[in-house]
């Protein structure tokens, strides 16, 4: 049994009944202890091994993150929290010969089952990427509900057995400048530039966003990551820029040996 996150903090080791051993690195996921937390974007302890930016994800999962996924996938599998937006996770959901997934989509408003047998809905479902729902065995099933309301309730009915729920401290430690001075310094320049603009694109700041971009281009070069040609474009297509867009697009399509033609699906929009 065992458990893999993407989040950096130290939350589900702290607040877990059982000891944990906890394992970030590359070369940490070749090994399969009984009880283990897979960190495979990394760990606040160790900021080198956190991968949070465009260049990093866009290298994909190592060959033993890989695996582990595919393992893990392979089995009953409950997923809790994810919608496609790290792209190295795509590949093991497509790639996976995955057996029976359970897989928790937030709808506060909503408590519902969907299952694989039903496919034109289950791929309907806002949240749930439709190329994972097409990869998905029969037998899975879609929970659309508050995940933590639902699991906090199961939880209390099975007390006698589990314990008491273990109380989470608050903490900040996620955000701690030493942590982050540390992270930050392990990072290349175009990286620190990607990691600006990607802030900026999430407070929807377009304008700022794609100068940032464009920085991080020129500093690397030929080098550049495609998936920062596909932010530009995003940001050009929020400003209704179509032929600046279309040419960033254009540049993505390009550099991932894709053809030319301009396809939403392609582009991951």
């Amino acid at each position: 049994n065992c458990a893999v996150t993407t989040n950096f903090d130290r939350h589900i080791e702290r607040s877990s009944i059982e000891q944990l051993e906890v394992i970030s690195d590359e070369k940490g996921h070749a090994a399969r202890p009984r009880r283990a937390l897979f960190k495979i974007h990394g760990s606040v302890e160790a900021p080198h091994s956190i991968v949070a930016t465009l260049t990093r994800v866009a290298l994909g999962l190592g060959p033993n993150k890989l695996q582990l996924m595919k393992d893990a996938l392979s089995q009953a599998c409950i997923v809790i929290g994810w919608s496609d937006d790290d792209i190295d996770l795509t590949v093991p959901f497509l790639e996976s010969n995955a057996g029976q997934v359970i897989w928790f989509l937030y709808d506060p408003t909503s408590r519902q089952c969907v299952t694989k047998a039903d496919d034109a809905r289950m791929q309907s479902l806002q949240g749930i990427p439709p190329r994972v729902a097409r990869a998905l065995r029969r037998g899975s099933i879609i929970a659309c509900c508050d995940p933590l309301q639902f699991l906090l309730e199961v939880w209390e009915r099975l007390q006698n057995k589990l314990g008491a729920i273990p109380l989470l401290r608050d903490s900040d430690e996620v955000w701690s400048p030493t942590i982050l001075e540390d992270w930050i310094a392990s990072l290349s320049r175009s990286d620190r530039l990607q990691l600006v603009g990607d802030v900026l694109f999430y407070f929807s700041r377009w304008e700022l966003a794609a100068r940032v971009y464009e920085a991080s281009t020129r500093d690397q070069g030929p080098k550049t990551t495609p998936w920062v040609y596909s932010r530009l474009g995003q940001c050009e297509t929020r400003m209704c820029r179509w032929a600046n867009a279309l040419a960033w697009f254009e540049r993505y399509i390009r550099a991932h040996g894709l053809g030319s033609s301009v396809d939403g699906v392609t582009l991951g929009l």
